[in-house]
C-alpha cells in the first residue's frame, strides 16, 4: 500500500473523530459539520487537464472523499469559516494518473446591512502519482447583497498563483473578476445560478500567458419521493482561452475553448447516508493536439453528512 493511502485513511478517520467529538460540545454560536464519501467513476478519456496529458484511453477509479467544516459567529455580524478537504482518485489501470489533492480554505465575512464584505482563501495540494505536482494559492476578496429573499447577487476580485513541481515553466500569476448571481424560486428548493469571470494568468513561459474567461449556469431542484429528500442539478458551462505568445508545438498562438454539460441525482437512503449519480460531458477544443479532445465521466457513489 502507497504512503498517501495510509496518509489517506489516517486523515479520514481524524477528520471523523473531530466532527463527532466536536459536534458533540459545539455552542450555538460553532457549527461543525463533516462530509464523507465513496464512489466509483468511469472516465472516458484519462488525463491530466492542467498539463496538457490525456490518454485516449478509458478506464475506472474508486474515489474517496472527506471534508470538515466549521462555522464561527463571532459577533452578530461576523462570522468565520475554515475547514479541510481530501479527495483520492485511484485507477484500475492508469496508475500514473492516481490523483490525490488537499485542500485548505478559511472564510471571514462582515454584515453591513447594506451589503457583506468577506475574503475567502484556498490552498491547494495536490500530489500525481504519489508525488506533489501542484500547489495553488486563492484569495478572493468579494462584496455580496440579498435582495429580499430572491436574488443573491456577489461580486469578486480573484488572485491565483500556481506553483508546478516538475515544469517551472507553467508557474503563473493570475488576476481576474468574478459575479455570481442566484435566483430563488422556491428558496432553497428551486434555484438557479448563473455567473462569469474574465481574467489572465502571466506564466514564466511566455507560451502559457493566455487571457480568457467563463460563463456558467445551474438549476438545482429539492424534492420529496416516499419522504426521502432528493435533490436534482443540471449545468453548463463555456470557456475559452486566447494565448498570448506563439506555442513551439503548434508555430502559432494557442486557442482553447472549453463546452461542458453535467446533471446530478442525490437522494437520502436513511439520515445522514445518501446516494449520488451524476454525469459530465466536456469537449474541449484546440489547435494544440494534446488539449483538443472530448471526455464522458460517470459516477456512482455514497456520502455521509452530518
Amino acid at each position: 500500500m502507497k504512503v498517501s493511502k495510509l496518509r489517506l485513511q489516517a486523515g479520514f478517520v481524524t477528520l471523523s473523530a473531530l466532527a463527532l467529538s466536536q459536534t458533540a460540545v459545539a455552542e450555538d454560536t460553532v457549527k461543525f459539520t463533516f462530509e464523507g464519501g465513496v464512489g466509483a467513476v468511469a472516465d472516458s478519456n484519462v488525463g491530466i487537464p492542467d498539463l496538457d496529458q490525456n490518454t485516449d484511453n478509458s478506464d475506472v477509479a474508486v474515489e474517496l472523499r472527506g471534508r470538515l467544516q466549521m462555522d464561527y459567529k463571532l459577533t452578530k455580524e461576523a462570522v468565520l469559516r475554515a475547514g479541510y478537504e481530501i479527495t483520492d482518485t485511484s485507477y484500475q489501470d492508469f496508475g500514473e494518473f492516481d490523483l490525490q489533492t488537499h485542500r485548505g480554505f478559511a472564510e471571514a465575512e462582515y454584515d453591513f446591512k447594506v451589503v457583506k464584505a468577506g475574503v475567502l482563501a484556498n490552498y491547494v495540494h495536490a500530489r500525481l502519482d504519489d508525488e506533489g505536482y501542484l500547489d495553488y494559492t486563492q484569495i478572493q476578496p468579494n462584496v455580496s447583497r440579498l435582495f429580499g429573499d430572491k436574488v443573491f447577487l456577489r461580486g469578486a476580485y480573484v488572485k491565483t498563483y500556481k506553483d508546478f513541481k516538475t515544469q517551472d515553466g507553467r508557474d503563473a500569476e493570475g488576476d481576474a473578476a468574478r459575479v455570481d448571481a442566484f435566483f430563488f424560486l422556491d428558496g432553497n428548493k428551486q434555484y438557479i445560478s448563473v455567473g462569469g469571470q474574465y481574467g489572465e494568468e502571466d506564466a514564466e513561459l511566455d507560451q502559457f500567458d493566455f487571457q480568457g474567461g467563463t460563463a456558467r449556469a445551474r438549476y438545482t431542484q429539492r424534492f420529496d419521493v416516499f419522504g426521502k429528500q432528493t435533490v436534482m442539478r443540471f449545468g453548463a458551462e463555456y470557456e475559452n482561452r486566447d494565448y498570448q505568445a506563439i506555442d513551439p508545438a503548434i508555430g502559432e498562438e494557442r486557442k482553447d475553448e472549453i463546452v461542458s454539460a453535467e446533471s446530478d441525482l442525490e437522494f437520502e437512503i436513511a439520515g445522514p447516508l445518501s446516494m449520488d449519480l451524476g454525469y459530465k460531458y466536456r469537449d474541449r477544443q484546440s489547435n494544440l493536439d494534446s488539449a483538443d479532445y472530448d471526455e464522458h465521466v460517470g459516477k456512482v457513489g455514497l456520502k455521509v453528512e452530518f
